[in-house]
């Protein structure tokens, strides 16, 4: 049997309802202040932190009634000062319709949704962002870490291409040392200690370790396990909690600030800072899109990048092929293509005639080459 219903709970359309008097007409202010209220128990922290953010900047920059113009003129600006992009934008109008519709269907039944007869704005897929000089830059940003686990951290990006969230929740049962393997399977934000699972089912994989990234993490276990027998710095206290017994980048949002001012100043021109708002903790991604990009113009195949990548659309994968066109291909890799079709061609060869010796053993030409030369005597006879 079912328990007594507390009297006091309410539904979240009752409760809302009742909060304002259904005759004013409210503000943009008054919108938002009530879907963050709604929401803050429907989604996550760091989806609410934000969606806070965007709404916050959309309530200091429009009118307190905005009509559906003075929205578009707005981001139309923000895209022509490239403050945002098209994707942004739209991104952006997302969130803006998601306040008025939830206010129409919980609070003001006849409110408008202005939001609804807006455009959506052109998308242009950008130039991926990589190290601009791979050679150079890679040692100067290993050198702007202060210890291995930070070496290790970035060389799973830009050797293996991982994703931050990926790497972020690397565990050392995710390591094969013995095989050169690293195994994906879940990811971490910055901002959480516990992993969750991965953004697609196409991003889990198994991938093949560069000779630089295993003997980074080598060094990283065994510091780990000497810690763990109690093994550590005079003076150094040690680090509880889930994250650090856990992952083997227990790193959030604080320390990747630091580490990225680090590598800002090592290389400027490679991790340009947002121009509105963000800590630029998305600039880690310029390591994976190195890996992507190397890879594409050393001339590997559309479909073995998407599976190395983990894309789950062509398109995506397809956006570091165009970003690399008009380039000239290397000499080493087009050697690679050569030679890979000659050994194809040579192995088809030799399989052929292997299919015609055993006939030749049998008899069966030679028998053939008699009989052409009887019928042959017959005519002229």
């Amino acid at each position: 049997m079912g328990g007594k219903r507390n009297p006091k709970s309410k539904s979240r359309a009752a409760s809302r309802q009742e909060e304002l008097p259904l005759a004013t007409q409210p503000t943009f202010r008054e919108l938002v202040d009530w879907y963050l209220d709604a929401e803050k128990t429907q989604l996550r922290t760091r989806t609410l932190k934000g969606r806070r953010c965007a709404l916050e900047l959309a309530v200091k920059a429009l009118p307190a009634r905005p009509t559906s113009g003075d929205i578009r003129a707005w981001l139309a600006r923000r895209v022509e000062r490239r403050e945002v992009t098209g994707s942004t934008a739209n991104l952006q109008l997302k969130y803006l319709g998601r306040v008025y519709r939830l206010a129409r269907d919980l609070r003001y039944p006849g409110l408008l949704n202005v939001v609804a007869a807006i455009k959506r704005f052109p998308v242009v897929r950008e130039r991926p962002k990589a190290l601009p000089d791979a050679a150079r830059d890679w040692p100067k940003c290993l050198m702007a870490c202060k210890d291995v686990r930070e070496r290790a951290f970035l060389s799973v990006m830009r050797r293996s291409g991982l994703r931050p969230g990926e790497a972020l929740a690397l565990e050392p049962r995710h390591v094969d040392l013995g095989r050169g393997l690293l195994r994906i399977e879940q990811q971490r934000s910055e901002d959480t200690a516990t992993a969750g699972p991965l953004k697609t089912d196409t991003s889990a994989g198994v991938v093949k370790l560069h000779p630089e990234t295993l003997e980074l993490l080598r060094q990283v276990l065994a510091d780990r396990r000497a810690r763990e027998r109690g093994l550590r710095p005079v003076g150094e206290k040690p680090k509880r909690g889930h994250a650090a017994a856990t992952y083997l980048f227990p790193y959030f949002s604080g320390t990747l600030t630091e580490l990225m001012v680090r590598l800002r100043e090592a290389v400027p021109e490679a991790f340009t800072k947002r121009q509105v708002g963000g800590t630029g903790g998305a600039a880690f991604h310029v390591f994976r899109h190195t890996f992507a990009t190397a890879l594409a113009g050393a001339g590997m195949r559309e479909g073995d990048l998407q599976l190395l990548l983990r894309h789950k659309s062509l398109a995506t994968t397809q956006v570091y092929i165009s970003s690399i066109r008009g380039r000239e291909l290397p000499e080493d890799a087009l050697a690679k293509a050569w030679a890979a079709e000659a050994a194809a061609e040579a192995a088809a060869a030799s399989e052929q005639s292997h299919t015609q010796l055993p006939e030749a053993r049998a008899g069966n030409t030679v028998g053939s080459v008699a009989s052409v030369n009887h019928t042959r005597k017959k005519r002229a006879e």
